[in-house]
C-alpha cells in the first residue's frame, strides 16, 4: 500500500478520510466529514486546498484562527 497525497479536501473525501482540525493555540481537535466540508466550501466559493483552509479554520473552543489539518480514519 502506497502513501496518499492529501493536498485538498477533495482528496480526503475521495480516499474516505475524515478531516481532523487541531488548534495550534489550545490543542483542541475536532473531526469533520470531508464530503460535507467540501460541499460547504464549494457553496461559499472557497478554495479546497489544505493550505487555504488551515489559516481560515477557527477553533470552536478558544476562537483562535489557524489549525493543522490532518487525516482521521473513518469509523466503519
Amino acid at each position: 500500500m502506497g502513501r496518499h497525497s492529501l493536498e485538498s479536501i477533495n482528496d480526503f473525501a475521495r480516499l474516505g478520510y475524515r478531516v481532523r482540525f487541531t488548534c495550534g493555540a489550545c490543542g483542541y481537535a475536532v473531526d469533520a466529514n470531508a464530503g460535507e466540508l467540501m460541499g460547504t466550501l464549494h457553496r461559499r466559493r472557497q478554495p479546497l486546498g489544505v493550505e487555504a483552509v488551515e489559516p481560515r479554520a477557527k477553533c470552536s473552543k478558544c476562537g483562535e484562527r489557524g489549525a493543522k489539518v490532518t487525516a482521521a480514519l473513518t469509523e466503519w
